[in-house]
């Protein structure tokens, strides 16, 4: 089974969480166990993400935010994924002209080999390095 299938079947039937689901994803926010509280918290790399403000995103209660982090946490799947779960890193994209610098986005719509390859060679060919 696919995380995004026991991801379904896990939360599918309440929106709210699922947009807690949503959000810990979108933002790369793993889910561990604080050794002090004995309770799982979200983290944004090593920073501990209060459940007020994962509540306030998502236009939940924080209770439900604590919810569904114990769901996640009895889960032995859910939990090795939240645990290991990374943010990308930011992205520069908004600011790239006040950097001075330039910034191209390849969104793909087919996973298909050679992407790259094609990306690369538009940009040699217009003189880009």
């Amino acid at each position: 089974m696919s995380i995004l299938n026991l991801v379904e079947r896990e939360f599918g039937r309440s929106p709210s969480k699922m947009r807690i689901i949503t959000l810990l994803i979108r933002h790369g926010l793993s889910v561990k166990i604080d050794p002090e509280k004995n309770r799982p918290e979200a983290y944004l790399g090593d920073l501990r993400i209060p459940y007020s403000s994962i509540a306030k995103a998502t236009s939940t209660d924080w209770r439900t935010v604590r919810d569904t982090l114990e769901r996640i946490r009895e889960n032995s799947v859910l939990r090795e994924f939240f645990e290991k779960l990374e943010n990308a890193g930011l992205f520069l994209r908004q600011v790239t002209s006040l950097l001075g610098q330039r910034c191209v986005v390849v969104e793909t719509f087919h996973d298909e080999p050679g992407i790259l390859a094609y990306v690369s060679n538009l940009l040699a060919e217009k003189g880009i390095n």
